[in-house]
């Protein structure tokens, strides 16, 4: 794992017994730590497993699933642990967080949870709320229960339209089947123009969520959720979000059919003149495919560079990066946004990620990601949780409370990478005249 020696220092295997003592701490949090420190750990963790697996099968354990999953990968009783989080699983409500663990460490006993749930949803003995809600959190695993949430969001008097849809968007494309219905749900908001509630604004949001995962199979979505772009009143949710419906819909037609001409005119419209928030989700669709218009990627690179706050700026950061090879606008906008103390630390922590994958490309910039490493580090504004956490740990996104050395290893990050491409460069040459 990169920069993990340097992270925990060349005494690791001193660490392991001081970070198992803090679990017994009276606080979550110093529990939630010293399970991310025995993580970063790996093989020097694993003369503690004997009482890391006692932990996780006493009350005191803070959080059964990521100490489930840090048990078996130090080696521990994988089947024991599949128990626990299978026990966990259907005796808590909701047991929703134990799901994607189970679905690592015992894939079979998962499939075995989605065939119990489903049949007892299909024979009326079980808790349709509580059991939808288990069954989404498996995602593509939960396949099976494709009809039975058809079905559910099929009967407007049952109560739990908005629970099937949920399933249907967690499956991804199997839920092709269920296309009319999805295109049904957002006719439903055509034809109220937006005066719908808010109870069926979220049963709306999440029918928008299962198209644009459809992807392509959903193509014929796409008239009805034009439609739905012009009729949307103003979003009721939060405005700082940037995952109400409109931006809902903005990302399902992008998905469905980025090629159609009306869809494009609606996503640029918006990547213009729509709210702060949506310009760049509408603009990340624009950029869908593998050669987005040379007007499209103009627009990207300026409504990344806006200093005006944007909590859906990341995505499309992430995505300009993707287009950034062999593109010297792109690259000198990706260091601007590294460079730029006024950014929000995630944009400028995406902008060195995706930096750093440029290899040999990134040449003609070095000096100013070497004159960046020496630099004071400065402010750090924008949102409390970002991606700070750059190669070190599995999960990027975690409290900005290590902004500094998160910032200093993306640009290790960057150089280590560039460093690696001019000696394979080089070494190539070397063959060639020889």
């Amino acid at each position: 794992m990169l920069f993990r020696s340097e992270t925990v220092g060349s005494r690791a295997s001193e660490a392991a017994p001081h970070l198992l003592k803090m679990l017994d701490a009276p606080t979550a949090g110093t529990h939630m730590a010293a399970l991310r420190g025995l993580a970063l750990l790996e093989d020097e963790a694993r003369e503690v497993l004997p009482q890391l697996e006692n932990y996780l099968h006493s009350e005191r354990c803070v959080d059964v699933a990521a100490t489930a999953n840090l048990v078996v990968r130090l080696g521990g009783d994988r089947d024991r642990a599949a128990r626990l989080l299978r026990e966990r699983l259907l005796g808590e409500v909701p047991g929703h967080a134990y799901a994607p663990s189970l679905l690592r460490i015992d894939p079979e006993m998962a499939r075995g949870i989605v065939t119990l749930l489903t049949a007892r949803l299909e024979s009326g003995t079980g808790n349709p709320r509580d059991d939808l809600n288990n069954l989404r959190h498996f995602g593509e695993a939960a396949t099976p229960a494709v009809e039975l949430a058809r079905r559910f969001l099929a009967d407007r008097q049952g109560g739990y339209r908005t629970d099937g849809a949920m399933v249907l968007e967690a499956v991804g494309s199997a839920a092709a089947p269920a296309l009319p219905d999805l295109i049904a749900v957002v006719r439903e908001g055509v034809e109220l123009s937006g005066g719908t509630d808010r109870g069926e604004r979220t049963l709306e949001h999440w029918a928008l969520g299962a198209l644009r995962n459809l992807g392509p199979l959903g193509e014929s979505a796409w008239p009805t959720l034009v439609d739905r772009w012009l009729t949307l009143e103003p979003n009721p949710a939060p405005e700082d979000t940037g995952d109400g419906l409109d931006a809902r819909v903005l990302e399902a037609m992008a998905a469905v059919a980025p090629q159609e001409t009306r869809v494009r005119q609606c996503l640029r419209g918006a990547s213009l003149r729509g709210p702060q928030v949506l310009r760049p989700v509408a603009c990340h669709g624009l950029l869908n495919g593998d050669a987005p218009a040379a007007e499209d990627l103009a627009l990207a690179r300026e409504i990344v560079l806006d200093k005006e706050p944007s909590p859906r700026r990341g995505f499309l950061i992430d995505r300009l990066g993707r287009h950034a090879g062999g593109s010297v606008e792109t690259i000198d906008t990706l260091m601007v946004l590294a460079e730029g103390e006024d950014y929000p630390l995630g944009d400028r922590l995406l902008a060195l990620e995706s930096l750093g994958e440029l290899g040999s490309g990134l040449s003609p910039w070095k000096d100013r990601l070497e004159a960046l490493q020496n630099r004071p580090f400065g402010r750090f504004p924008g949102p409390s949780r970002v991606a700070v956490e750059g190669p070190i740990y599995a999960d990027r996104y975690k409290p900005a409370v290590r902004q500094r050395l998160a910032l200093r290893n993306w640009l290790r990050f960057a150089l280590v990478r560039l460093g690696n491409a001019e000696e394979s460069n080089q070494s190539q040459r070397l063959e060639q005249l020889q």
